[in-house]
C-alpha cells in the first residue's frame, strides 16, 4: 500500500509540474508576441509590437504599430481588462480600455472593397455590426472606464486630436 501512495504523489507532482511549465510559457510576454506577430501579420501590410501580455483578465500593448492599406496606426500603451466570468451572466464586461498615443494617418489610407452587398430588402446593419452582433443572441456589454488619446490625420491636410 505505502508504495501505491508513493506512485500517487509522484505522479500528482509531475501533472503540477506540467501545468506550472505550461503556464509558465503560455504568459511568457516573449511568447504570447512571437505567436500574436505569426497570427496576425499575414492580416496585414506591417506589424510591431514592442511589448504584449495577455492574461485571463487583462490585455496590455506597447509600441504597437500596424500599416494597413495605406494607413499607419499606432499606440504607444494600450491596457484592456475584463472580467471573463460576466460571460456566464451573458454580458460582457469590460473594465478598463486605456489607450495613451494612438496616432493614426489616414492620408493614404484605401479601406478594403466590400466583398459582397447585401440584398435590398434587409435593413442597414448600422454601425459597428459585427461587433454588436451578440446582442441578437441576448449578450450584453458593460464598458467601465475609458481613456483614449488619439491624434488623427486625415486626407487635404485635416487632421482630429481627441481625448476621451
Amino acid at each position: 500500500m505505502p508504495r501505491l501512495k508513493q506512485r500517487t504523489v509522484y505522479l500528482l507532482a509531475g501533472i503540477v509540474a506540467a501545468l506550472v511549465v505550461v503556464c509558465a510559457v503560455l504568459f511568457n510576454p516573449g511568447f504570447q508576441r512571437s505567436q500574436l506577430l505569426k497570427r496576425a501579420s499575414p492580416a496585414v501590410d506591417l506589424l510591431e509590437i514592442g511589448r504584449v501580455h495577455i492574461t485571463p483578465w487583462s490585455t496590455e500593448l506597447d509600441d504597437v504599430t500596424v500599416h494597413y492599406q495605406g494607413g499607419t496606426f499606432e499606440v504607444d500603451s494600450g491596457r484592456l481588462r475584463y472580467g471573463l466570468l460576466s460571460l456566464l451572466w451573458k454580458k460582457l464586461t469590460v473594465r478598463e480600455v486605456l489607450l495613451q498615443g494612438v496616432r493614426a494617418d489616414l492620408t493614404g489610407f484605401e479601406p478594403p472593397e466590400a466583398t459582397t452587398e447585401p440584398p435590398p430588402e434587409e435593413e442597414p446593419a448600422g454601425p459597428f455590426p459585427g461587433a454588436l452582433a451578440s446582442l441578437d443572441f441576448g449578450y450584453g456589454y458593460v464598458l467601465d472606464e475609458v481613456a483614449v488619446d488619439a491624434d488623427v490625420q486625415l486626407p487635404d491636410g485635416q487632421s482630429v486630436a481627441a481625448t476621451v
